[in-house]
């Protein structure tokens, strides 16, 4: 009994420190993955959009459910890449912040 009021006394410091520093907790779902990499890259209005839908169509798709989150955000953006024709589909920023090589994006990009 005392180490279940020691442990919700934990707890609660641990969140009041989270609320301190703004530490924000998410869900390794695919939309903070892409949240992300469309906000490190400076994505505008129609790359966001594009972006998002072949996410969506992905998401929808009963194959895609092998695919790690983050990989699957980033085949999403660099479809949208191609589609909007941009000149550096995967540059450095994307690599870094995505954590996926052109070589592991473009197959998975493929197959959306």
């Amino acid at each position: 009994s005392s180490s279940s009021a020691a442990s919700e006394v934990d707890k609660r410091q641990e969140r009041a420190i989270a609320g301190a520093l703004r530490y924000r907790f998410t869900v390794p779902t695919v939309h903070p993955f892409m949240v992300r990499l469309l906000q490190v890259t400076k994505a505008d209005t129609t790359m966001t959009n594009a972006a998002f839908f072949f996410l969506e169509h992905a998401v929808m798709d009963y194959n895609m459910i092998r695919v790690a989150p983050s990989l699957l955000a980033c085949a999403s953006l660099y479809l949208a890449n191609v589609i909007m024709r941009k000149q550096s589909v995967w540059a450095y920023e994307h690599q870094y912040y995505g954590r996926h090589t052109v070589e592991e994006v473009k197959p998975i990009a493929q197959e959306l």
